[in-house]
């Protein structure tokens, strides 16, 4: 059902193109009351549109570019004496200017028009249902996808269910299979066709061209000799990674990574004959019209032995295009040389010849009882055979008509290898195998460099560089915002940022204070007392000094609202093996309102904002990173030894669809989508801490509870978990007072003296908790009555909310667009239900987990079970091992896990650095000395000073020793399998976006 409903969505909204194609019926009707449907060929789309005869004549619509009059059926000129009776409109559709045919029953006529839809013309009645007496036809509405730029991109094709089988349409690119109305079975004399229906849908490219879904889908395999193969070359470990670091240590060296040397094939598989021996064996793809100039494939061959000749094996290696010829085989032009009368040519002493044009007939063939002319040939031959098992890039020219590529080994002693079949411009550059190694670098699935624009500008303090934004009022109360101009601008004292209010300090905040001190950075080691004898203050924050006093107290492993991401620290990552960073936006409109942050406060401007400071700060250090808008550009990037930047979005609600005002529906969610992939979003959370138009939340803490409230007007709607792994209960992180941790620290501060909040009446004493700005925010901290429901849900809470409709259309907006989708935050419910969208595409799409962990025996709906981690694995995704607050050994052990359930292959990290989450301690009892006797300690040098960091002793205080942290894990036990696979990662993500890419056509 759900999947109906995702179909019509998408049907109404993208406009399809519909072809009616309908079967005859074979009861005896009066011809009076039926009227012929006749099919023809549009000049408009190039495809079948279907009408009434009559209702234009044959010489108006020939002379209109209409060719190809075929009989279709006949239908009721008048509407017959049953309730179960529809008629048939024909409608002009927005986009292309081509006509589609709707029952009366399927969408209403305002909502038609509401979507540009005109010109509603009556066509003929037909049945609703199956009549209860008589023989009829269902007819099935399917869809596919025309070329990239067509303005009638995706159509559908109305067809009777006698007409193909519904493997056969599968096989030409149809999918997702609808009942649409009932037509009278066809008789016999009128079943007359001039042209097979599948001739006149033949795409332009191939199905499975690279065979990337991991199999011959779309190609047939005559005598079984082909398979698909995944192996390449052996790869020598000195062939990956580089020779040396900067930093040295020896985490990064001796890796054995799983996948070897990319020996000139695209992607992860490729088709080989191994499996011909000394039969013949023949590959043949699916039908296909080009319409570019070449027919590119990369092709390769391998042999051993000693009866390898290859003078005579080559040519039994061979690529053939095929032209369909309707039995009369395609003439060639050729030269041929002809002596004249016996002449002699008196300077050479040979005849006189001259070049003749000749045509000759080219060899045929017969494919499915279809004949065709071979009219090229592509093989090897010994001057120009690449070393066994690597490919080249070849090419055929491109010829009219409809084509099949068909693969040869006839050899009795070789193989060969054929991959990436694509009709293009162009014909292909060469192939480099050493370009095509796999990439080396472990990758970050999630980073927050602009987080302290988010939140209200108020939470994280610390820009990233210099020229990074400061926001007003957190540098001795600067009016506006201003670019840094010096690391102390960068880095420079917290106290106007999160101190409280003061003769000193006029743009303090107690509220804040007290929030991020006492709540969401509760764990500073710090943090002060409220003793102003001991060092402290009534309110009771932390150390401020930044860069005044040498970085002596932030950035903290313990601390979470301190810059952790100065570009420096970036940069000694990188020279760690660093390769592929995403690099999100964040923000939560509750948390910017207690802390009482600045505007923009709203997601959507906060994102804009971070999005386009993000893309300044990379090109500042064009040095080193570069942003990454395709999979191309990303091997392009980490193959030119650089880091990768991916822009991603990380919001509670996208687009701020949840505001009064903000209209929300498909027309709008696609626009959005489409803005912020120009502007450069390719990775994109549509769930985070809440839930939002799109779907629900993981359920995992009870200040989202109250987020949630304060975005949707309601408390999360729970039910008893089916997953006895969670057991997390909604209320578990409230206090004895019922109050959250937050609530209770600025509670406790309302008794602090603050003047601003003076009023004669209801301030006459100004304390903190009389000041309106407290009252509201301790307001929304106040979990409601509506909170003791939750007691009478049994077991573990999980979030009732899954996908919604729209959310499922907006997830289908993404992957048409080939972005990164991650499914973190989202509840079980939305989890699996986006995880069911693919599973009628063909080889299905990749979705990613960025910062998490697998869920034991018990826990809550953030973290991820088994069947989904494999679900993900499968559709060739990519996880983030979570390092919050971890250990080394623990961090082995959580990645070992997720390493087994992802079948030891896409592994990440995913930090959440500058995200309110602490980066990984250090690991009891290390020794600096030796630890650091072949690894270069980290140390920041600016003017007038300098600090150096010992992670043995701090732990990841700042986001440029998480290479120490790799250090650390491979010293101990399990812990080098776990570095290997991280620093496979670059490639695996190259591998997931590049599936990404290629499935996007396939998504309806």
């Amino acid at each position: 059902m759900y999947a109906a409903r995702f179909l019509k969505l998408t049907f109404m909204k993208t406009k399809l193109l519909l072809c009616t194609l309908f079967i005859l019926t074979a009861l005896r009707i009066q011809a009076q009351d039926m009227v012929r449907i006749v099919r023809w060929i549009s000049p408009v789309t190039g495809d079948f549109e279907s009408m009434p005869e009559g209702r234009h004549t044959d010489a108006q619509l020939q002379s209109w570019g209409y060719k190809t009059k075929t009989y279709q059926y006949s239908a009721y000129k008048t509407r017959p004496s049953d309730p179960n009776a529809i008629a048939v409109y024909r409608w002009t559709m927005p986009n292309c200017a081509a006509s589609i045919m709707f029952g009366e029953h399927e969408i209403p006529d305002a909502k038609l028009r509401e979507w540009g839809y005109k010109d509603k013309e009556f066509q003929f009645y037909a049945y609703r249902n199956k009549p209860a007496t008589g023989d009829f036809v269902a007819v099935n509405r399917w869809i596919n996808v025309k070329p990239e730029g067509d303005k009638c991109r995706d159509f559908t094709l109305t067809v009777a269910e006698t007409e193909h089988p519904d493997q056969r349409l599968i096989g030409y690119g149809y999918s997702n299979k609808m009942t649409q109305f009932w037509v009278p079975r066809p008789g016999l004399d009128m079943m007359n066709r001039d042209k097979p229906i599948k001739d006149l849908f033949v795409e332009s490219q191939l199905l499975n061209p690279n065979f990337e879904l991991g199999n011959l889908t779309g190609w047939t395999n005559t005598g079984n000799g082909f398979r698909v193969e995944r192996g390449d070359l052996p790869m020598p470990v000195s062939a990956w990674g580089p020779r040396t670091m900067p930093l040295g240590g020896d985490y990064w060296q001796g890796l054995t990574p799983d996948f070897k040397w990319n020996n000139g094939r695209q992607g992860e598989f490729y088709a080989s004959s191994a499996g011909a021996g000394t039969n013949r064996a023949e590959l043949i793809s699916s039908e296909f019209r080009p319409n570019k100039k070449y027919i590119t494939f990369l092709m390769g061959v391998n042999w051993s032995g000693v009866n390898w000749r290859a003078a005579d094996e080559l040519p039994k290696l061979r690529v053939e295009l095929l032209v369909a010829d309707n039995g009369k085989a395609i003439e060639r032009i050729v030269k041929s040389q002809e002596s004249r009368g016996g002449l002699i040519d008196p300077k050479t002493g040979r005849p006189v010849t001259s070049s003749l044009l000749d045509r000759k007939p080219v060899p045929q063939t017969t494919v499915d009882g279809k004949s065709y002319s071979i009219v090229e040939t592509v093989s090897f031959t010994t001057t120009n055979t690449p070393s066994p098992q690597q490919f080249s890039r070849q090419y055929l020219n491109k010829y009219e008509g409809i084509c099949r590529i068909r693969v040869v080994d006839e050899a009795a002693n070789g193989s060969i290898l054929v991959d990436d079949v694509q009709v293009e411009d162009t014909p292909g550059a060469a192939v480099s195998t050493r370009s095509n190694m796999p990439l080396w670098g472990f990758v970050d699935l999630h980073t927050h460099p602009m987080s302290h624009l988010g939140f209200g500008k108020k939470l994280m303090h610390g820009a990233p560089d210099i020229g990074s934004l400061i926001p007003a009022g957190t540098r001795g109360c600067n009016g506006s915002d201003f670019r840094a101009r010096t690391i102390q601008d960068a880095l420079g004292n917290c106290n106007a940022t999160h101190g409280g209010w003061g003769t000193d300090n006029g743009c303090g905040n107690y509220l804040r204070a007290v929030a991020i001190s006492k709540a969401l950075d509760g764990d500073f080691v710090y943090n002060t007392s409220h003793n102003p004898f001991e060092g402290g203050n009534l309110h009771g924050d932390h150390q401020h000094a930044g860069i005044e006093a040498n970085l002596k107290y932030w950035p903290h492993q313990t601390s979470v609202s301190h810059q952790q991401m100065w570009w420096e620290w970036i940069k000694r990552a990188y020279d760690g093996g660093l390769r592929t960073m995403v690099a999100l936006t964040v923000n939560n409109e509750l948390l910017t309102e207690v802390i009482d942050g600045d505007v923009p406060k709203d997601d959507k401007t906060t994102s804009d904002l971070q999005i386009d400071e993000i893309i300044s700060f990379v090109g500042r250090h064009s040095d080193f990173m570069a942003i990454a808008r395709s999979s191309a550009d990303l091997r392009r990037i980490v193959g030119a030894n650089k880091l990768a930047v991916i822009l991603g979005v990380e919001v509670d609600n996208l687009g701020n669809f949840h505001k009064p005002g903000v209209v929300c529906n498909e027309a709008t969610v696609r626009a959005e989508i489409q803005r912020l992939y120009s502007k450069g979003v390719r990775y994109v959370f549509p769930i985070h801490l809440v839930d939002n138009k799109f779907g629900g939340t993981a359920v995992y803490e009870d200040l989202f509870n109250l987020a949630n409230k304060y975005a949707t007007g309601s408390l999360f709607t729970v039910a008893s978990s089916t997953d006895p792994t969670i057991t997390h209960r909604l209320g578990s992180g409230l206090d004895g007072a019922g109050n959250l941790s937050v609530k209770a620290a600025i509670d406790g501060a309302s008794g602090i003296p603050f003047p601003p909040a003076f009023d004669a009446f209801k301030c006459p004493v100004p304390m903190l908790g009389c000041w309106d700005k407290f009252k509201l925010i301790t307001g929304l901290l106040t979990p409601d009555a509506q909170y003791a429901r939750y007691a009478s849900t049994p077991g573990g809470h999980a979030n009732s909310k899954g996908l919604t409709p729209i959310g499922a259309f907006a997830i289908a907006e993404m992957m048409k667009l080939g972005m990164l989708i991650d499914i973190d935050h989202m509840s079980q419910k939305s989890m699996e239900m986006t995880l069911d969208l693919v599973k009628n595409i063909p080889g299905g799409y990749p979705f990613n987990i960025g910062h998490n962990g697998l869920r034991g025996t018990s826990g809550n709906e953030r973290a991820v079970n088994l069947a989904t981690t494999q679900r993900v694995a499968a559709l060739g995704g990519m996880f983030g091992v979570g390092t919050a607050d971890t250990e080394a050994a623990r961090f082995i052990d959580a990645a070992q896990k997720v390493s087994v359930a992802m079948a030891n292959r896409g592994i990440a990290i995913g930090t959440d650095v500058n995200g309110m989450e602490p980066l990984p301690k250090t690991s009891p009892g290390l020794n600096s000395t030796s630890f650091y006797a072949r690894f270069t300690k980290c140390k920041t040098v600016w003017n007038g000073g300098s600090r150096e960091w010992d992670y043995t002793q701090e732990g990841v205080a700042h986001y440029g020793l998480m290479p120490d942290f790799l250090q650390d894990i491979s010293l101990k036990p399990g812990g080098k399998p776990i570095i290997t696979n991280l620093f496979s990662g670059a490639e695996y993500f190259a591998r997931m976006w590049e599936k990404c890419e290629q499935q996007k056509s396939q998504v309806r």
